[in-house]
């Protein structure tokens, strides 16, 4: 079963991204279990995928600020690194961020620091193209940029 799980983590991170890819076009491509955790997470009711994605959207969106003020300070201070790059940054530069992630999410197990963003839906890792290659980058959704940006950057 690791090895499944190995390559369906693989896969999913091996999702391209544009600079301005959506957090709806993210979590279009992602696997119906992912999606129904999230819901469950964020208690929300809805029955197919579409939807369920459309109300993650909404929810993290709305709440952003309540949701942010419940993490941890090593993933507010790893988001915040993000958004001081631009909303992304080559995952090697987190380096000093742990990141024990599954594909299969399991109930009540603690979370790394980057694990813990990504199955809230704050911060997406797949590839993206700098120059002439592609790396492996970690990303925050274009709509939750600018609201992160206020909530965890200090005005200057």
């Amino acid at each position: 079963m690791s090895a499944y799980e190995d390559d369906g983590l693989k896969k999913i991170e091996s999702m391209q991204l544009r600079k301005d890819s959506s957090l709806q076009s993210i979590m279009n491509k992602y696997p119906a279990h992912w999606i129904d955790w999230m819901c469950k997470h964020y208690g929300l009711k809805e029955r197919l995928k579409t939807e369920k994605v459309r109300a993650i959207e909404n929810k993290i969106v709305n709440d952003l600020s309540r949701i942010v003020s419940s993490l941890p300070e090593k993933s507010k201070q790893a988001l915040a690194y993000c958004i001081k790059e631009g909303g992304f940054v080559k995952y090697g530069q987190l380096k000093d961020f742990d990141d024990d992630m599954d594909f299969f999410w399991k109930e009540g197990k603690t979370l790394s620091t980057i694990g813990l963003l990504r199955q809230k839906g704050l911060m997406v890792v797949g590839k993206m193209v700098y120059g002439e290659r592609q790396f492996k980058v970690a990303f925050v959704p274009v709509e939750i940029r600018d609201g992160l940006r206020s909530i965890l950057l200090p005005k200057s």
